[in-house]
């Protein structure tokens, strides 16, 4: 069976898309983390609390995900 090109073309391009937003909030969420942490090693107050946000965002999504479900 002989496919069109451009409906590969159109397939490919709908495997990214999917494969993009699988792993948007993941990277988002690494990359919070990740500065949360640099914040809380290079300075005091504001850095803190910015740090307390970052670091409580993963937490946050993981519980509203589980409240969701139930």
């Amino acid at each position: 069976m002989t496919m069109r090109k451009g409906a590969m073309d159109t397939n490919a391009s709908e495997t990214s898309g999917k494969r993009a937003s699988m792993w948007r909030w993941p990277i988002v969420l690494g990359i919070a983390s990740g500065v949360g942490l640099v914040s809380a090693l290079i300075g005091d107050d504001g850095y803190d609390a910015l740090s307390w946000c970052l670091l409580a965002l993963p937490l946050i999504v993981i519980a509203r995900s589980l409240c969701a479900k139930s």
